[in-house]
């Protein structure tokens, strides 16, 4: 998949809400399924904040249809509590994982994409929860009716287009569907004074050779990540180049009550928030993981908001 876009900023989610924060993250998913009146589908990995959960057999005990996908093998687990009426199923078999974040009500009347949902391991991490409404909540149920569908095809190639053009991405391995890794790699080409990356880690080449090439033009870049998990040839690509590698140790961040999770990414005026890391398997797939990936694109105040929260971690 092609934006079509090579030197312009793709397009962006309008007038976004944000939350930031691994409890306000998880407090508005639980306050977005308290609002439900028809139906919730929310899209999840792990399913284990019993408070989300618990909200979401309320809104099934109400009379709302609720659908949760979860990753088949992470799921299974809480599944038992998970209150009766809810809905939970997978998105496939090995090597795919479902790994997007998100959760719509209402038809899609509201939605949110986060770089978690349902786990409680959110608490205390950098996370960040965009809040849609109008055509892009819209666009982002699309996404979500499809995936459910199991339509890796044409379907939900159209739904994913024209998600895209309103700010929210996704990469479906199965549809052959790479807009979360088009959006990340359209921002790091087109930042031209400073771009800004938190990413719980960071193995891909082809985006570190992206990342290097835009340190070497000028643009002032800082990274911060998980001390593993950033090393060898892409730690040497970053640092020959210029890039400012700021390694984060998961334990001291832990005790400060402090973590790393998903990606935030700011070039310029711009943000790129998603559940995915800057790792090859889930941005371009792999024979040992096909990762269904969600995120949106935001400028203006929402932007800010993400780009504030970011500076906070160098």
């Amino acid at each position: 998949m092609n934006l079509g876009v090579t030197s312009a900023f793709p397009p962006a989610v309008s007038g976004a809400a944000v939350h930031l924060g691994g409890k306000a993250l998880l407090g508005a998913v639980s306050d977005l399924a308290g609002s439900a009146r028809t139906d919730v589908m929310a899209d999840a990995f792990r399913v284990d904040h019993q408070p989300g959960i618990d909200s979401l057999g309320a809104a099934a005990a109400r009379g709302a249809q609720v659908s949760v996908l979860a990753d088949s093998r992470e799921w299974r687990d809480a599944n038992p509590q998970v209150a009766g009426g809810v809905h939970v199923q997978g998105y496939g078999e090995a090597p795919t994982k479902q790994h997007g974040k998100a959760i719509t009500v209402d038809g899609g009347a509201r939605g949110m994409v986060g770089t978690d949902l349902l786990g409680a391991d959110a608490l205390g991490k950098l996370e960040v929860g965009v809040e849609l409404g109008g055509p892009a909540a819209q666009a982002l149920r699309s996404l979500q009716v499809a995936a459910r569908a199991g339509k890796h095809g044409d379907g939900m190639r159209q739904a994913a287009a024209a998600a895209a053009q309103l700010g929210v991405v996704t990469n479906d391995p199965a549809a052959g569907w790479w807009g979360v890794t088009d959006a990340i790699e359209h921002a790091v080409d087109s930042a031209q004074s400073r771009l800004r990356i938190v990413s719980a880690g960071m193995d891909d080449h082809g985006i570190a050779d992206r990342i290097a090439q835009a340190a070497r033009r000028g643009v002032d870049v800082d990274i911060v990540s998980y001390a593993a998990d950033v090393k060898g040839k892409v730690a040497r690509t970053l640092t020959d180049a210029g890039v400012h590698l700021h390694s984060a140790d998961k334990d001291s961040l832990k005790a400060q009550g402090r973590g790393l999770h998903g990606l935030q990414l700011v070039a310029d005026d711009h943000a790129v928030v998603s559940g995915a890391y800057l790792l090859e398997d889930m941005l371009h797939g792999s024979s040992g993981r096909q990762s269904r990936e969600l995120g949106v694109v935001l400028d203006g105040a929402a932007a800010k908001t993400v780009a504030d929260a970011v500076d906070g971690y160098f």
